[in-house]
């Protein structure tokens, strides 16, 4: 036995004393010694050559390539590099060594469940039976395991995944779930495989990225998560709840970038910096229609547009940083945000104090009167058209109004909106308004008043240089 430096393999089942595990071995199967199998005991054929078919009286079967037997429910293997494979029957197995690669092979027709306990250093693989489960504790924290990284590769069926610090976990074919429920240690690297994919109550400084099959949910957002680098998915079997096929729920310190599938971000925590997705798909999300991708601003977030449709709703708490995307950009400010306009087409629904930017695309300003605050637009040098357009509630207000200050205004391609201070057909000048709301000449600016009460000052323009349309 001294000449014997493999691991050391401790089995379990279920609901049985660890005494009244029964392992046999036997070389390939054709000589179990007899009698074998003890009644009441959870019996286990283990291989120590070739693998074989199940005997009967067997509850499971494992192989341990040069295996030999210490306790009732402990082996220990030939070499460092054994070749251990977990086959038949439902039953937990822990490494109390490390440096192995341990495969899950199940039961040949599916419907096992096996679950490992990992070491410092194991390689520990899932089975390629669709109808087999496994949970992998990757954790080091289990009594009798070897703390340290290591090695997960997802199987054909689902696989839950106890994550460790430094831990690489990849998934397969079949839906994969991680979490660190064992102190989130954090660091660790998860990629999605053609299966779904949660992960959830992580630790800080993770590498995660979605599946590139089925649906994608990523929860960073708990008081010991945060400071990841997370990118959504490419699969678009299955939605989740809000119609998306990606949702990242970020935490503070978050960089996250949107999938190239339909993807939902909550990144209402704060200081995440948030990337639209890759895609042009569009679908329905959070009730919003022809959007690929929809971001849930939090406070001090730095949010950009993707190259699909997007759309930012950062009224949560203000102060974030917003850019339109290659794509068309939507964006429900805040108070006191600075938004710029993208490279594609951008509307936004200004607020309080914010200060909007314009771009080479199109920008479209909506400025309502319910919004009660100073906004600044800067239309800078090459800026694509823009648009600015006071947006009536539905009743004159009274109070406090909008009031819009607006710098470089281009009077040969941009223009004022309203649908209630714009006759129809719109105009140029003064002429083109309703009575009730006016342009006139404060110094070298104009100055527009909107029947709504809400006021702007076009600086650096004469009122007759304006064109007003509906």
């Amino acid at each position: 036995m001294a000449s014997v430096t493999g691991s050391r393999l401790a089995f379990f089942a279920d609901g049985v004393n660890p005494h009244k595990i029964n392992i046999v071995l036997t070389t390939d199967g054709t000589s179990v010694p007899a009698p074998s199998t003890v009644p009441g005991a959870f019996n286990i054929e283990v291989f120590t050559s070739t693998p074989g078919a199940l005997a009967a009286g067997y509850d499971a079967s494992a192989f341990i390539q040069g295996a030999v037997s210490l306790t009732d429910n402990v082996v220990q293997a030939g070499t460092l590099g054994s070749t251990e494979q977990l086959l038949d029957g439902s039953y937990t197995v822990v490494d109390q060594t490390g440096h192995e690669a341990i495969q899950i092979v199940g039961t040949a027709a599916g419907g096992s469940s096996t679950t490992v306990v990992g070491s410092s250093g194991d390689t520990i693989t899932g089975s390629t039976v669709a109808g087999n489960s496994q949970l992998i504790d990757a954790s080091g924290k289990k009594p009798h395991a070897v703390a340290g990284a290591m090695s997960v590769i997802g199987g054909a069926g689902p696989t839950t995944v106890w994550g460790g610090g430094h831990d690489s976990i990849v998934g397969s074919a079949g839906a994969l779930t991680v979490n660190e429920t064992k102190g989130h240690p954090g660091l660790e690297s998860i990629v999605g495989g053609a299966g779904s994919l949660t992960a959830y109550d992580l630790g800080k400084h993770d590498t995660i990225s979605g599946s590139t099959g089925g649906t994608t949910f990523i929860d960073d957002s708990k008081v010991f998560s945060g400071g990841s680098q997370i990118t959504g998915g490419s699969g678009t079997t299955g939605t989740l709840a809000d119609g998306e096929n990606t949702f990242i729920k970020a935490g503070a310190g978050d960089s996250v970038t949107g999938g190239t599938d339909l993807t939902l971000i909550d990144a209402t925590r704060g200081t995440a910096s948030v990337l639209g997705g890759s895609g042009t798909v569009t679908g329905t999300i959070a009730g919003l229609t022809g959007v690929n991708t929809v971001i849930k601003g939090g406070k001090a977030d730095t949010i950009t547009g993707g190259a699909g449709a997007t759309y930012i709703n950062a009224t949560a708490q203000g102060a974030e940083t917003i850019t339109g995307g290659a794509g068309n950009t939507t964006v429900l400010a805040g108070k006191g945000d600075n938004i710029t306009g993208g490279t594609g087409a951008t509307t936004v629904e200004g607020a309080n104090l914010d200060t909007i930017t314009g771009n080479t695309g199109a920008l479209l300003v909506d400025i309502t009167a319910k919004s009660s605050g100073a906004e600044t637009v800067n239309l800078t040098a090459g800026h694509g058209v823009a648009t600015l357009r006071d947006v009536n509630p539905g009743a004159t207000t009274t109070g406090a109004h909008d009031k819009t200050s607006v710098t470089g205004f281009a009077t040969a391609t941009d223009s004022i909106a309203s649908a209630t201070s714009v006759l129809a057909g719109g105009g140029t000048g003064p002429s083109a308004l309703v009575v009730g709301a006016s342009a006139v000449a404060v110094g070298s600016d104009t100055l527009i008043t909107f029947i709504d009460g809400t006021t702007m000052t076009v600086l650096s323009t004469t009122p007759g240089s304006i064109k007003f349309t509906q």
